[in-house]
């Protein structure tokens, strides 16, 4: 029957016995029941490793690590990765935004994406491989990642910016292209010039110089 089981499958078959066989025995403290969990997440990140980069691996071994801590931290009975639920995503990402970062202050927005990202593919792919400690569906969902922060924007390079007019130049809408070239070029707008000037036949409020000695 064994043979028939794909490995996953059996490692997390036998971890499931010797965490029943831990609470026959009076175990019950958290660390001693998260076997299933941990052997889980090593699982994955085994298979992952045969066909990701190792700094791929190693972001979602701090993201697992982070997460199952503190699930297990604020819920004692969450052994398992088949026990997480909604509340235990929205308690991380409360306690997320609540986590110091860099330099004192508190978590970026794309680090917290970024996290966020990982435990849902973790989750995806877990769930889509067939595993055993697996929840029904996935707890993650779009409206759970923050509004990305907009970067501000950059001055184009030379050679970059004359690629962009030579485009410019070929383009065949007349007007789209007199309007982006009088954008982009140097010095103040034609029509800034313009407004600057008194209106003909308008006194200029500036007194005028005098030519006689005074």
């Amino acid at each position: 029957m064994l043979n028939n089981l794909s490995n996953a499958l059996v490692e997390s078959t036998n971890t499931k016995l010797r965490v029943l066989h831990r609470m026959a025995f009076g175990f019950k403290e958290p660390e001693h029941l998260i076997a299933l969990m941990a052997s889980t997440m090593a699982i994955y990140l085994e298979q992952l490793s045969v066909s990701a980069r190792p700094s791929t691996v190693g972001a979602f071994e701090i993201a697992l690590r982070f997460f199952a801590g503190r699930v297990t931290e604020a819920d004692r009975r969450c052994v398992s990765v088949a026990d997480i639920e909604r509340r235990h995503i929205e308690d991380f990402k409360t306690w997320q935004a609540k986590r110091p970062g860099k330099r004192g202050k508190s978590l970026s927005t794309t680090t917290i994406r970024h996290r966020l990202g990982l435990l849902r593919t973790f989750f995806e792919r877990i769930i889509e491989w067939g595993y055993e400690d697996a929840p029904a569906r996935v707890p993650i969902f779009p409206g759970d990642f923050p509004r990305a922060d907009e970067p501000l924007p950059k001055f184009l390079a030379a050679a970059t910016m004359a690629r962009f007019m030579a485009a410019v130049a070929a383009d065949p809408n007349q007007r789209r292209r007199l309007m982006i070239e009088l954008r982009c070029a140097p010095g103040p707008p034609p029509w800034a010039a313009r407004s600057s000037r008194p209106a003909s036949g308008a006194r200029s409020s500036r007194p005028a110089l005098s030519s006689s000695p005074s």
